[in-house]
């Protein structure tokens, strides 16, 4: 370690001390580009999602010191209907819906009207419709175990982009925002929330305020460190195949997108025409037998030597690994205009809807 970066280190435990720290994980991940994914609903989601108004949400991302991460979440608290926070030893920086909106340059569909309510009742959907809840609940989401708990926005933003409603994107993610921000006291989480919107932050008020200092540019996250959204699991656990529902709207299709590979396929399961896909079911090997070869009756089995009882004993003290852990669901009231008529218990519906398994690709 040079002098330089001894010394940076020592200044940025100074501003936020290790104790004080968040872990960055898997969450808010980010749709990388020029990603191809094998499963064609997977690909048909994000050749919609590029359609959408809000697609610069799951692309957004920036360089910033970690340091002023840390700092950002340790720091901001509401002041009147706006927020504050620091960043280095500069002044304090205001934090608004506006600035939110400047910096996702995401903009309502109609201009001039007032948002659309979420309808009360829903249509049972299936695939594709899993397959954007799961992606908008990775990319747009803040948590890093389990879905987010406000489900109403989520809903909204699908529903917004199937009926072509006038849909306030940035307003429903600054509320998503802004609930972890008001309760991350009573919440005491150790998984930061939102960290590629933090940076795209900080990047904002790092650009404006030039007196700023970049540390040396050491420590930095870069998009580089982005948690990316690559591995999805389309079937349910519960289900045998992938279920399929209504067909994507021509709004959220284009004539390149239906002359691909990847639609057609995915036609041809949703309408009917091709029986989907029976899904894949591996059996986790046991750490004690996963280097066990299966032994026809009609040959003895080999002698096994002393290295072949060391190796033995070093698999048997290996942990079991691909364990998936769900937390269970917790109920939490979200902050809606009371404007809005919307019945937050929609049935079967949204409870399909959200009710996807993230995990890795087959």
């Amino acid at each position: 370690m040079t002098s330089i970066t001894a010394q940076q280190t020592k200044l940025n435990l100074e501003l936020v001390p290790k104790e004080n720290r968040f872990d960055i994980g898997k969450c808010n991940g980010r749709i990388p580009h020029e990603f191809s994914p094998r499963e064609p609903t997977f690909q048909v989601t994000l050749d919609a999602l590029a359609l959408t108004p809000c697609y610069l949400a799951f692309l957004i991302t920036a360089d910033v010191p970690e340091v002023y991460m840390h700092q950002f979440w340790n720091c901001i608290y509401k002041h009147d209907d706006f927020y504050r926070f620091k960043i280095d030893k500069k002044k304090r920086f205001k934090l608004t819906l506006e600035v939110f909106k400047d910096i996702l340059q995401i903009f309502p569909r109609v201009q001039g009207r007032e948002f659309d309510p979420l309808p009360s009742e829903e249509d049972t959907m299936h695939q594709p419709w899993r397959t954007f809840a799961a992606i908008i609940n990775r990319s747009l989401s803040g948590k890093t175990i389990g879905f987010d708990k406000l489900r109403l926005s989520r809903a909204q933003i699908i529903w917004g982009m199937y009926f072509q409603k006038n849909i306030d994107y940035v307003e429903l993610l600054w509320e998503d925002f802004t609930y972890q921000i008001d309760n991350k006291e009573f919440k005491k989480q150790e998984k930061m929330y939102y960290p590629r919107f933090t940076k795209a932050i900080i990047h904002h008020f790092l650009l404006q305020e030039k007196s700023i200092s970049w540390i040396n540019r050491i420590e930095m996250h870069t998009s580089k460190d982005d948690y990316l959204i690559k591995n999805l699991r389309f079937v349910s656990r519960k289900e045998a195949s992938q279920k399929y529902g209504d067909v994507l709207p021509d709004c959220l299709t284009s004539p390149a997108m239906k002359e691909s590979k990847a639609y057609k396929t995915y036609l041809g399961f949703a309408t009917g025409a091709v029986p989907p896909k029976a899904a894949r079911k591996f059996k986790k090997a046991s750490p004690l037998n996963k280097d066990n070869v299966p032994i026809p009756k009609d040959e003895e089995p080999v002698k096994k030597g002393k290295r072949l009882k060391t190796a033995a004993k070093k698999s048997a003290s290996k942990l079991a690994t691909g364990i998936v852990i769900r937390e269970p669901a917790v109920e939490t009231k979200s902050k809606r205009k009371e404007t809005e008529k919307v019945d937050v218990t929609h049935g079967k519906g949204i409870e399909l809807l959200f009710d996807v398994a993230l995990t890795e690709e087959d």
